[in-house]
Formats: C-alpha cells, structure tokens, sequence
C-alpha cells in the first residue's frame, strides 16, 4: 500500500517535470503574493511558515541544504498551492468529490498527520487538503479518461538536419502548421513519423504510444497547434500536431485504469480551470507551465509551445 501512495503522490506533483509551456506572466502585483490564481492569493508568508515547518522536521533537510536543493522544495509547495486551487475549481465543476474514509485511510497509512507531511513535504495542517488532492485529481482523470478523442495532423520528428536540431525542425513545422491549417495534413508529412488521424484517449493509455496521454493534446481547443517533447528522457524526440476536433462523449467503461495514468489525466485536465482563473508566479520562484499545471525555474527550461492557427504562438 505504501508504493502505491508514494509513486500516486509523485505522480501528482513530480508528473509535470516532463511537459512545459511556459505562459508569459510578470508575476502577482499584489504585494507579498507567492502566486495568485484567480482571486485567491497565496501569501509568501504562508508559504515560508510551510517551508521552516520542513526544514525543522524533515530528517534528510541538511542534506538537501548541502545539495542546494532547498528551493525546490519552495518551488514544488507552491506548484501543489497553485494545483490545489485549479483541483477545487475543475472538481466543483464536474461535482466531484473526496472520500472522507480514504482520505483518512491513506493518512493513516502514512503514520499520521505529521509523519505523512514529512513524506509528501508539506507542513501538517496542510497534508489532507494534499491527499484528497491528490485523490480529486485521480478522480479527475477518471471522469475523462473514457471520453475524450482527437482528431489530429501531426507527426514525431527525431532527427536532426544541417543547421536544424529536431526542436528548431518542429517548431519551425508548427508554425507553418499553425499558418496554414488547411494544409495540415501535407505539412506533417515533412516529419520523420507521421502519427494517427484518430487518437482516442483510453486507448492510448497502456500503449506504445501512452506518451501521447502526457500531453496537452485532448485538453487544448481544436485550432491549436501543439509542439513539444513528450518525454525528454527519450532523446530528442519532438512532436508537432494540429488538434482539428475534439471530442468529449460516452460514458465510463468501468476500466481499471493504473493510477498515474489518471493522474496524469487529471493534471492536463486542469487547463479550463487555469484559463478561466488566470495563474501568475512572482518571478523569485520561477514561471508558470501552463502545459504541466506546474513551476518551472526559467523559461529555458520550457519544453512546449502552443500556436494558435493563426500562427502567433499563445504566450
């Protein structure tokens, strides 16, 4: 049971390492704002309160003050602050709610209020509001992952050319793409593998081609072009795909799904919220992905770009 509650966990905060899309944001122009989405403000008082809780108790805390890894910390608490209301707005919504008893099941598994927030590095009066985040999303994913498919032109592209990495190679693609949709079709044809017509989201998880889950394909509006590197531990691989449909019907099939995949889900599922709430970051902790609902240190480190058909990217 523990394994399970701790790659769930990772699968909820540590997933979005391999999507990024950087949204342009200056940061919250209210004073003392770590970060702000939609009305609501999380104060950097609040955040470092949560921070010194950790450095007091977490036993491997020195050791990660040796590895300069401290500000991650801050970074990753704020990312789950931020997803937290993203979470609650996306399972109001959709009227979705937290089992009590799992919630508590979980917390008790984990050896208690204060014991479980040194494992999931969160203070204790914040550890259940993470756990039945971390199960909403679940939830989350699980309500679209029966429903949703795509029609797509798009392709993989791999290989490097005189004076083109793969990168330059499918954002290049992805602006023509984005400039010419009607030519869609013929544009991704240019990649190294052209990918289905058809991608239908439930059939994708478990697959060769699950990769395809992590990215923001059956959450963006038809007319976007999406560019990226699905998994930037496989290699220079980029994809580059124009969403010219989407669908959202059926039912629940009653699947077990594997929990990260509906983690996974769940965190891309998290954009309507994020675009009708507005995220911005004070720039001390980095900038917004809107692809991976997460923080990324700069912008350079952003492995996505959305066009709209228009061919201005949407940033």
């Amino acid at each position: 049971m523990r394994h399970i509650i701790r790659r769930s966990w990772l699968a909820l905060l540590a997933v979005t390492g391999v999507l990024a899309l950087v949204a342009c944001d200056t940061g919250p122009s209210r004073p003392g704002a770590a970060a702000v989405v939609g009305d609501t403000e999380i104060s950097v008082d609040s955040l470092q309160r949560e921070f010194r809780w950790l450095l007091d108790n977490v036993p491997d805390a020195e050791q990660l003050r040796e590895q300069d890894a401290l500000g991650r910390i801050s970074v990753q608490s704020l990312t789950a602050r931020v997803q937290h209301e993203l979470i609650a707005a996306t399972a109001d919504r959709l009227d979705l709610r937290a089992d009590p008893e799992e919630v508590q099941d979980l917390l008790d598994e984990l050896g208690g209020e204060t014991k479980a927030a040194t494992r999931v590095l969160t203070s204790p009066d914040r550890v259940r509001e993470r756990i039945q985040d971390l199960l909403l999303l679940r939830e989350i994913g699980r309500h679209y992952a029966d429903k949703l498919s795509v029609r797509v032109s798009g392709a993989l592209i791999a290989n490097e050319e005189p004076g083109a990495t793969a990168r330059q190679r499918a954002v290049d693609l992805g602006k023509e793409m984005a400039a010419n949709p009607d030519r869609a079709a013929e544009l991704a044809a240019q990649g190294d593998q052209e990918l289905p017509k058809e991608l239908v989201l439930s059939e994708l998880i478990g697959s060769e081609q699950e990769v395809l889950m992590q990215t923001p394909l059956f959450a963006v509006e038809p007319g976007t072009v999406v560019v990226m590197q699905p998994n930037p531990q496989n290699g220079a691989l980029w994809m580059v795909a124009l969403v010219e449909e989407r669908s959202e019907s059926g039912a629940s099939s009653g699947r077990n799904y594997p929990e990260g995949a509906l983690s996974q889900i769940g965190l891309q599922m998290l954009r309507p919220a994020a675009e009708q709430l507005g995220v911005t970051i004070n720039p001390r902790y980095g900038v917004w992905d809107e692809a991976g609902m997460a923080i990324l240190e700069n912008e350079e480190d952003a492995q996505s770009h959305l066009f709209s058909t228009d061919g201005v990217e949407r940033q």
